[in-house]
């Protein structure tokens, strides 16, 4: 049944048997075709088998328990990556849709680049209208050098976008497949790579993608591996690239995550970084300073020392409009600083009258 089913892994009677028997270990991909075959037939003769014991995920972590067990210094895989690591690359979707010429051209294609093949697989799965988040995640996982061959391919091919969710990211729609790599990768990879990515991705002559690869530094990195970004784009002599980063923690990071990077930064001795996180944060104006002012506790014994730093960075044209919004909204904190800000300016104009 197994061997004559339309399944995506088409195995022999005899390799079907060495399975069984475990005369050999059989992959992911194998043993799930022989899960679903079992319970196919189960079905077809009146007794199909508990949920539990056809799950694919209850599958997927007994296969990698025994694989850890037997081989615990070896990275599980389906098909390599072509440059030395190998990935498991889902094909439960795939074979769901019933796209096995599509799963048979990624199982071929198995000891060539990612670069090679993946935008094929993509414009099949954009095609089909179908998700392509697994195979970029897994694709971000690559070395930098193979890495950055996939993004000059996917961008050389027909790039196409992906809807984001309200979640991931409220002001944008839709961002590209190579954005959606690359963030994946500023996630998946050690803070060391940052600076290689950004070298890598100018010298292919994909700088366009550098600022949004930063950005999704600032926004997924933990703050100490943003400390340690920092330092490492420090030490490739990469200084415009490291002020954006930090740009970009206050201006594009979830706003409850960002003093966290700030009390790290501060912490390590990095105050100047710090202070420049917060004093983005003010020039983003009153409605953003607001947002973020209710992020930070009123028991911090330095809340007013970070409101103070805010302000650095606020545009003081129209004090008295500000110290109305403030006290309009409940924020007495920086209501106090725009108080403050406006008896400055009369006692500096009755100096200048005298």
């Amino acid at each position: 049944m197994i061997s004559t089913q339309n399944r995506r892994e088409q195995m022999r009677r005899a390799t079907i048997q060495e399975k069984i028997t475990g005369k050999s270990s059989a992959n992911l991909v194998q043993v799930l075709s022989i899960v679903e075959a079992l319970s196919d037939y189960a079905r077809s003769m009146g007794a199909p088998l508990a949920d539990e014991e056809v799950d694919p995920s209850v599958w997927r972590e007994r296969v990698s328990e025994f694989q850890e067990s037997v081989h615990p210094e070896q990275e599980q895989s389906v098909v390599a990556s072509g440059d030395g690591r190998s990935f498991e690359w889902d094909m439960r979707y795939l074979r769901g849709a019933g796209m096995h010429d599509v799963i048979d051209f990624v199982e071929s294609s198995q000891r060539n680049p990612v670069a090679q093949w993946l935008p094929e697989v993509i414009r099949s799965l954009k095609k089909a209208r179908m998700s392509r988040a697994e195979f970029l995640n897994q694709a971000s996982r690559q070395n930098v050098a193979p890495l950055v061959d996939t993004v000059v391919a996917l961008h050389a091919g027909n790039d196409g976008t992906l809807q984001t969710s309200p979640a991931a990211d409220s002001e944008v729609d839709e961002i590209s497949d190579v954005q959606v790599l690359l963030r994946y990768a500023a996630k998946n990879h050690l803070p060391g790579d940052v600076p290689m990515i950004v070298v890598a991705l100018r010298r292919a002559d994909m700088e366009r993608h550098v600022p949004g690869f930063i950005q999704s530094v600032a926004e997924v990195q933990t703050a100490q591996s943003i400390f340690v970004t920092i330092e490492a784009l420090h030490s490739a002599s990469l200084y415009v690239d490291s002020s954006d980063l930090l740009t970009a923690v206050g201006v594009k990071r979830e706003l409850g995550r960002v003093l966290e990077v700030v009390d790290f930064l501060k912490s390590a001795g990095a105050v100047e970084e710090a202070d420049g996180i917060l004093e983005e944060i003010g020039a983003l104006g009153e409605i953003r300073v607001l947002a973020f002012c209710r992020t930070i506790e009123s028991s911090r014994p330095d809340r007013d020392e970070i409101l103070y730093r805010i302000a650095q960075g606020m545009d003081w044209g129209d004090p008295e409009g500000l110290l109305a919004y403030f006290r309009q909204m409940g924020e007495d904190g920086m209501a106090k600083i725009a108080g403050d800000a406006i008896e400055t300016l009369e006692r500096l104009k009755k100096d200048a009258q005298s």
